[in-house]
C-alpha cells in the first residue's frame, strides 16, 4: 500500500488551493493516487468492500464522511468502536461511490483543518472514470 501522502504534494495542494485556484488542476490526480486514513466501525476494517465508515452530522444538516491525508490530521476524541485504517485510493474511491449519496453524505477531506475540502458524489464518480483506467 501507498504510504499516507508520501509525496507531500496533495496536502501542499489542498493548503494552496485557497490562495491558488490553478493547483485545482492536479488535485483530482493527487486526489485518486493517494492513500488516506479513513475510521472504520470495529470488526468493519478488514476488507475495503466490507468498511463501515463512520459518519458525522455537519452544520449545514448532512452527513459527513471524514477521510485524512495523514493519521496526524484525524480527529480527537473519537468514540471507542472508531478504527482508523488506511487504505489506497483507487479502493477507497470505488467503496465511496457506494457510500456517498448527493444531499445525504459527503466525503470530508481533513475535516476540522484551514485546507479542508468537501467531495460530492458527482465529483468522487468523474475522479473514477477519469483516473481509474489510467491507473489501475
Amino acid at each position: 500500500m501507498a504510504s499516507t501522502n508520501a509525496s507531500g504534494g496533495l496536502l501542499e495542494t489542498l493548503r494552496a488551493l485557497r490562495s491558488d485556484p490553478t493547483r485545482a488542476l492536479d488535485l483530482y490526480d493527487q486526489l485518486y493516487r493517494e492513500a488516506f486514513i479513513v475510521l472504520v466501525e470495529s470488526g468493519s476494517e478488514g476488507a475495503v468492500e466490507s468498511f463501515r465508515f463512520l459518519t458525522y452530522d455537519t452544520a449545514d444538516g448532512l452527513r459527513g464522511l471524514p477521510v485524512f491525508t495523514s493519521p496526524n490530521l484525524a480527529l480527537a476524541n473519537l468514540p471507542d468502536d472508531a478504527v482508523p485504517v488506511q487504505v489506497d485510493g483507487p479502493a477507497l474511491w470505488k467503496r465511496l461511490l457506494d457510500v456517498v449519496e448527493p444531499k445525504v453524505v459527503e466525503v470530508e477531506v481533513d475535516p476540522g483543518q484551514a485546507h479542508r475540502i468537501r467531495l460530492r458524489r458527482r465529483m468522487i464518480l468523474g475522479m473514477v472514470v477519469e483516473y481509474g483506467p489510467k491507473y489501475n
